[in-house]
């Protein structure tokens, strides 16, 4: 796995072998105690663990971490029957196949992830290895346009110099007085401003242009020599564009900050307030939406200037950062994120907190698809993937349809009732305008027929249906690999697959998020499924020998596990292609339909490494009274042990599309569900 450049912020925590096996070691102690009196008998200790990993020198080698009294094997057979393997997991976990950890026999701890989004940080990491941070809102440069004839005489092209500064203000007021249209509102029907009679045609002229570059939501025209502006609707056509020169750069990149908003929502609110369409905006990976998350775009032909509106116009996001590039971002085009997480309630001691960070920082997490792969809802989206490999078009449809969490009596519910009910057409008019998914699905139904299923499947964009399929995948690979490790535990045995000459991994499902679901409007890299690949997927696996087993050439660090495909290996002992396809034929799939006539749900399958060991770990506990208090904002200010409550602040990163809340899952032994953490947060 490539590694990134090192960052340059101060460790807080580095891992010290020798302590991390005394930690480990006195947390295995814990194992038959009652769990009340675990942490009361490890806090009395005359020496921290903490105090110990953090001060003592690094030895040069691993070994010493075998000496404590939890060795590989017993860690082996205690993968399902550590005291938290199953105390403190949920149903929602098991059912897509997440039922392992790495290390059982290492206590957890209780704390809240995410009470509030702002627990939650995360910056995206380029593949250069550089943290995105959004620095600079206000610097603008200029665009790389044809037309330079319009930048020399932009002074005189102003709303100022055309009308004069006093009605250049009234006529600013208006616009951001203007209510956004609804969708259902006539282009150009309300009147918004009109300007007094310009009596010089050259004069009308320029104003509308300015009006037509600066102002996306209006246009303009000639009444009798008055210039009047209407709002345009939702969803109207867009303004006319300037044209870009062939040899300039043709994209504008830009850092996006957001607050508890997914990324999808983010690109709609975008395109939806500048009047561009979402396919003209690429970036490397969703973002979770409880959270504060920095990541960088790119946009087609579109200033800074156009872009900077949003600033003004949207709540809970900015933008920034701008600059011109020649190249557009696909999905998977990043290394990966840094985060920087509050975990609320914790009540361990700090020997207890040091022994599961050693734990996590020497051997890391099994790298499953996390829950927010899988959706929300009746339904998930793996169910769903499986019915479209099936080819149970009007089942799928009418799961996607009906699936939602939606409260009683909002727009949703009511237009998915309709639905229900067999009235597309006013489920259409119903339906929310950001609920893209369904609005195309109907749209579909009611263009080429209301059995037309496949028909309306295909009209979604391609990302939108592989993020189905590829959720099988991972409900599948989930499943593998949680059955292998109950099998070999971390043991590397021979019948394994590692990948030739150390390679990465970069699975096509992998791609499409990091911490949430793929978005379906993103710019996906072309991929080419039906082409001949010379076998170069399938020979990028190498299968463990038995000699390689005897003599330990490799760790659990590098065993992979292929993604369900038609051009993958798969790996040779029990956890292979037999149990590939027993866990397929529990949906009626088969190998064979991996490899589909419907080129949409064809699927060649890739690697993913069955764990991850986060980089560049640091962590530190706080004390804080209020519930609410932000506590990632002012760090410093709740280093007081006088607070009667405790938590972990704690900051890693992680490759693309592993789940940070995976790592939570293996560092506290706990449920990463929805309903757990609120649960949770809400006991007093």
């Amino acid at each position: 796995m490539t590694e990134p450049p090192p960052t340059k912020k101060r460790k807080i925590f580095q891992f010290n072998p020798a302590a991390a096996a005394a930690a480990a070691s006195a947390a295995a102690a814990l194992v038959a105690a009652q769990p009340p009196a675990a942490d009361a008998a490890i806090t009395a200790g005359s020496a921290t663990a903490a105090a110990a990993v953090v001060a003592a020198p690094a030895p040069a080698t691993d070994a010493a971490i075998t000496a404590g009294s939890t060795t590989a094997a017993a860690a082996d057979v205690a993968i399902f029957e550590g005291p938290a393997a199953e105390a403190n997991e949920d149903a929602l976990c098991v059912s897509v196949g997440i039922r392992a950890f790495m290390h059982p026999e290492v206590c957890g701890f209780s704390g809240v992830l995410k009470h509030r989004y702002s627990d939650f940080v995360v910056n995206e990491i380029t593949p250069a290895g550089v943290v995105v941070t959004l620095t600079d809102t206000t610097t603008v440069p200029p665009p790389p346009l044809a037309q330079q004839l319009q930048q020399q005489h932009e002074a005189e092209n102003t709303l100022e110099a055309l009308v004069g500064e006093e009605k250049a203000r009234l006529f600013r007021e208006a616009i951001a007085a203007a209510p956004p249209l609804a969708r259902n509102v006539n282009r150009g029907k309300t009147v918004l401003f009109a300007f007094d009679a310009i009596e010089s045609k050259e004069t009308r002229t320029r104003l509308h242009q300015v009006i037509k570059a600066q102002f996306p939501t209006v246009e303009s025209s000639t009444d009798s020599g008055k210039v009047v502006v209407r709002q345009v609707a939702r969803g109207a056509a867009p303004t006319r564009r300037e044209q870009w020169s062939k040899d300039a750069p043709q994209y504008l990149s830009f850092a996006l900050s957001k607050e508890n908003m997914d990324t999808s929502y983010a690109v709609q609110t975008i395109c939806r307030l500048l009047h561009i369409k979402p396919s003209r905006i690429g970036f490397a990976g969703t973002k979770d939406k409880r959270a504060v998350t920095t990541q960088l775009m790119t946009v087609f032909h579109l200033s800074a200037k156009e872009l900077a509106h949003v600033n003004n116009r949207a709540t809970n996001m900015k933008v920034g950062n701008f600059t011109y590039v020649k190249d557009c971002l696909f999905l998977g085009g990043l290394w990966g994120n840094r985060f920087r997480i509050a975990i609320r309630n914790v009540s361990a001691g700090e020997e207890v907190i040091a022994a599961a960070v050693a734990s996590l920082a020497k051997d890391g997490f099994i790298n499953y698809f996390g829950l927010q792969r899988f959706g929300a809802g009746d339904t998930h989206t793996h169910e769903i993937g499986a019915l479209l490999l099936t080819n149970q078009w009007e089942e799928a449809v009418r799961r996607i349809m009906l699936n939602s969490n939606a409260a009683a009596g909002t727009p949703a519910a009511m237009a998915k009732e309709l639905f229900r009910e067999g009235k597309v057409r006013e489920c259409l008019d119903a339906l929310p305008w950001f609920m893209h998914i369904e609005r195309t699905l109907v749209g579909g139904l009611l263009q080429h027929g209301p059995t037309a299923y496949l028909n309306a499947i295909e009209m979604l964009p391609r990302n939108t249906r592989m993020l189905y399929v590829h959720a099988y995948q991972s409900f599948i690979w989930n499943s593998a690999v949680s059955e292998r490790m109950k099998q070999y535990g971390t043991h590397v045995v021979a019948g394994d697959l590692v990948l030739q000459n150390g390679g990465d991994t970069d699975a096509a499902v992998a791609a499409d998020d990091d911490e949430g679901a793929a978005a379906p409007d993103a710019v996906a890299a072309p991929e080419e499924e039906d082409e001949t690949d010379d076998g170069k997927l399938e020979n990028a696996a190498h299968v463990v020998t038995d000699e390689e087993e005897r003599s330990g050439r490799y760790t659990i660090n590098d065993v992979v596990m292929p993604l369900p495909g038609h051009r993958v290996r798969y790996p040779t002992h029990a956890a292979g292609e037999a149990l590939y396809a027993r866990l397929m034929s529990e949906h009626g799939v088969s190998a064979e339909q991996l490899h589909s006539k419907q080129r949409a749900f064809c699927l060649r399958g890739d690697y993913r490494r069955v764990t991850e060991v986060p980089r560049d770990i640091a962590w530190h506990t706080v004390h804080y009274t209020a519930d609410d208090e932000p506590l990632l904002v002012d760090a410093a200010a709740h280093t007081g042990e006088a607070a009667p409550k405790k938590a972990l602040l704690l900051e890693l990163s992680l490759h693309k599309s592993c789940y940070a809340t995976m790592c939570y899952r293996e560092l506290l032994k706990r449920s990463t569900s929805v309903e757990a953490q609120q649960a949770m947060s809400t006991a007093k």
